[in-house]
């Protein structure tokens, strides 16, 4: 009965999936991005490997796909190729450790996801909320080499410094909030969208208003930050010849593309976001 109870304890500590999905996933880790969204992970070791072989730089992520053209790419604040590169410089340049550096980052994410819907939903909600984020679109994106999950575990990780602060009132955490949460949306502007598990806190009447407003200045200012790279700087490499990548559409564009592809949207939430119809079901159910 004891070794039965130990291992239901380790069944239900979202620390044992985090292990167990990590392990599960580095099978063929190694190996070149020949799978789906071969060609965004390409554009990314791209960049990687010019600042590995040009010098870092991230005012100016590079490519090799517009030698003509002074060889830069309007994407991403290059934050992510920087992280990759960490490995090269000690063992030598490869490809796959992208996909291990945004491996980990992701496991960690799950962590931090955890732990924030901790602090206002009964834990067996928590953990179920972290399996279903851990083995949905995140278990096949957390592999590859993209900053879509790395930039999403930064803000998951923001936010959890968030609450403490809220709690505490501690300065490093909310510099660690603005830092993360900046980084993470400079990475990839969806990310932006994790803030929004902030606001529980917000409507809790017993948090002193002072830091609320402290808060809030704090993720204004990651916002802006996201914003004058997306906004003004982008625009001005697109304008010194730099490849576009996908960005930027006008609002207008956007909206236009939602009212005119109704059911590929559904779809991101119905199909793609949990991989499977019946996981859907499950989840709404």
């Amino acid at each position: 009965m004891r070794l039965w109870s130990r291992f239901k304890n380790y069944l239900l500590d979202i620390r044992f999936w985090v292990v167990v999905l990590f392990l599960i996933r580095l099978e063929n880790i190694q190996l070149p991005p020949y799978d789906d969204h071969g060609w965004r992970q390409c554009t990314t070791l791209s960049t990687t490997r010019e600042m590995y072989e040009q010098g870092l730089t991230l005012c100016y992520p590079p490519t090799v796909m517009n030698a003509m053209h002074g060889g830069l790419i309007a994407s991403e604040m290059p934050v992510f190729n920087l992280v990759c590169l960490v490995p090269s410089y000690v063992f030598g340049y490869a490809d796959w450790y992208g996909r291990l550096v945004n491996l980990l980052f992701s496991s960690f994410g799950i962590w931090f996801f955890y732990l924030v819907q901790r602090r206002f939903l009964p834990e067996r909600a928590a953990f179920a909320g972290a399996v279903v984020w851990a083995v949905s679109i995140a278990f096949v994106f957390a592999r590859k080499t993209m900053p879509d999950v790395f930039s999403m575990s930064l803000v998951f990780a923001a936010v959890h410094f968030g609450h403490r602060f809220l709690e505490a009132g501690l300065r490093r955490d909310v510099l660690l909030f603005f830092v993360l949460s900046a980084v993470g949306m400079l990475s990839k502007i969806p990310a932006a969208v994790a803030l929004v598990l902030l606001a529980p806190a917000f409507l809790d009447g017993k948090i002193m208003l002072k830091r609320k407003a402290r808060l809030t200045f704090a993720a204004v200012a990651a916002v802006a930050c996201m914003a004058l790279w997306y906004f003004a700087w982008v625009p001005q490499l697109l304008a010194g010849g730099a490849m576009k990548l996908y960005f930027p559409f006008s609002l207008r564009e956007g909206w236009q593309e939602i009212v005119t592809r109704q059911t590929q949207l559904w779809e991101r939430f119905q199909h793609t976001a949990l991989q499977s119809d019946v996981a859907f079901i499950c989840c709404a159910a």
